[in-house]
């Protein structure tokens, strides 16, 4: 922690991991997880924005296709009913 921002970046994940948790349902999971990704790759990862854009989608899509196509799993949709 003492290398490359420290606690401040431990501190601002962690708050972003609770803001994800608590709007996932709100907003459905494809909307909150591209978001916080993009969050994750730009300011704490420190890309540049086209890098975490194409990550964020990139990421967020095989996410999706991994957990709600292959595995089945039920996710939060909010009003997008994918």
């Amino acid at each position: 922690f003492s290398q490359e921002g420290g606690w401040p970046g431990v501190i601002w994940t962690a708050a972003s991991l609770l803001v994800y948790g608590f709007l996932i349902e709100l907003l459905g999971f494809l909307i909150c997880t591209f978001f916080f990704l993009f969050v994750m790759f730009y300011f704490m990862g420190h890309q540049k924005w086209w890098v975490s854009l194409t990550g964020s989608i990139l990421v967020t899509w095989i996410a999706h296709a991994i957990f709600k196509l292959a595995l089945k799993v039920q996710l939060p949709a909010a009003f997008f009913k994918i």
